[in-house]
């Protein structure tokens, strides 16, 4: 598939869609983002005293997206348009939209962020940029692999494991592949 010359940088959004979705169907607002398709609706409740309900989201990652189908509103008809995605986990979704010219943004956009730009730099852990809460930490302090090996026996000769801990290929001389 190419990339349209007109690819999306920035995000889309679009209020009024319906999200079909295992027999379900719910009214919410659709946010493109450059990594992904996230769907936002509050469900309704029947408790009128109860507290309102927390808005529920669906995140869809463009790399898992398999399949994506534009369907047209025919024009004697009064079907919206919509678009159907099959993503590589088996899960199938589609939404559907009141005006066609919003849909085919969606669509155009879609197709932009799913087709291959031919450089890894672009996927999502690429370009993540953390939270402050988690800027703090240094996550490659959490695991320390030799620490978890002789938890587990790795390397302990009183063990008698077949296992041990070896670093002759520290420096990728034995094997370049791993580098």
């Amino acid at each position: 598939m190419r990339c349209p010359s007109n690819v999306r940088t920035e995000s889309l959004q679009v209020e009024d869609v319906t999200l079909s979705r295992r027999g379900d169907q719910v009214v919410g607002t659709i946010h493109l983002t450059p990594h992904h398709i996230i769907f936002v609706h509050t469900p309704v409740t029947d408790d009128d005293n109860a507290k309102p309900p927390r808005p529920r989201e669906l995140w869809i990652t463009y790399p898992i997206v398999s399949f994506c189908t534009l369907r047209p509103a025919p024009a004697a008809s009064r079907q919206p348009s919509s678009i159907r995605l099959r993503c590589r986990d088996f899960t199938f979704v589609c939404f559907y939209f009141a005006s066609e010219t919003k849909a085919r943004d969606v669509y155009d956009s879609i197709k932009a962020w799913t087709c291959k730009l031919g450089r890894i730099e672009k996927l999502y852990a690429f370009t993540y940029q953390p939270q402050p809460p988690e800027k703090e930490i240094s996550c490659w302090d959490f695991y320390d692999p030799m620490k978890e090996w002789r938890r587990m026996g790795v390397g302990d000769p009183s063990r008698k494991t077949k296992w041990r801990i070896s670093s002759i290929n520290q420096d990728y001389s034995v094997c370049w592949t791993k580098s």
